[in-house]
């Protein structure tokens, strides 16, 4: 299971400050969402991270389903729950169209179900909301410069190799131990540390400090980046 590769170390978080040496792509980033003050918002964090253009947003489903294909969006910013189409189901119905189309889900809660749903449409990140530049410019340089990465790791990598013994990790993080991948895979699924503490038998604090580390290794600020790294990758 691959983990993202941020381009701040440490992760990013929503109060981060974008670094005044990085470099993104110039890319061209549409947002999908049914609220108009969410689009507002995350249009505003758009104009404010370097190397992107906005193009358009779109209040449905359907409408972004007609106007992505002509508008030379790389990005997508895709809201999850929307009425009548769904995140997960434009995604899927934008990827059979566009396989090179790079589609992030918002969300503004941290749902795994819907995480898992939006990794089988066929979506390469996830974002609580509201999003900030600093999240944008993190996925976006992560989300180009990883397909130079999945191609040099796919070449180099056996053919008989097993993509899964890994574990949840990727060329680019340090691997997790078997007790991490416990921990990980139930703070992706929402658990907060005394539960997990409940269900592993461990202490509250020996929980606390395997989630700092899974954090380290994968260079994830917060919980919602690991349920994200671990889901859908």
């Amino acid at each position: 299971m691959t983990a993202h590769n941020f381009s701040a170390k440490g992760g990013i978080s929503k109060n981060s400050k974008i670094p005044s040496s990085g470099r993104a792509v110039c890319v061209r980033v549409a947002i999908v969402d049914d609220d108009e003050n969410d689009r507002f918002l995350t249009r505003r964090a758009l104009n404010q991270t370097p190397g992107v253009e906005f193009v358009k947003g779109y209040g449905s489903g359907e409408a972004a389903l007609k106007g992505i294909p002509g508008s030379g969006a790389d990005v997508v910013l895709m809201d999850i729950r929307m009425p009548g189409m769904d995140g997960t189901e434009c995604t899927r119905q934008l990827k059979a169209r566009m396989p090179r189309l790079r589609i992030i889900m918002t969300d503004g809660l941290l749902d795994a179900q819907w995480m898992i749903e939006s990794r089988r449409a066929g979506a390469d990140g996830y974002l609580t909301k509201p999003v900030s530049p600093a999240q944008v410019f993190a996925w976006i340089t992560w989300t180009f410069s990883s397909r130079r990465q999945d191609q040099a790791w796919a070449e180099q990598r056996p053919a008989d190799q097993s993509s899964g013994s890994a574990g949840n990790s990727s060329p680019n993080h340090t691997p997790l131990n078997s007790r991490e991948n416990a921990v990980a895979d139930l703070v992706s699924q929402g658990y907060r540390d005394k539960e997990i503490a409940d269900q592993l038998q461990l202490g509250v604090c020996v929980v606390e400090n395997l989630v700092k580390s899974i954090r380290r290794k994968l260079n994830a600020s917060n919980r919602a980046q690991v349920a994200s790294l671990i889901h859908f990758h």
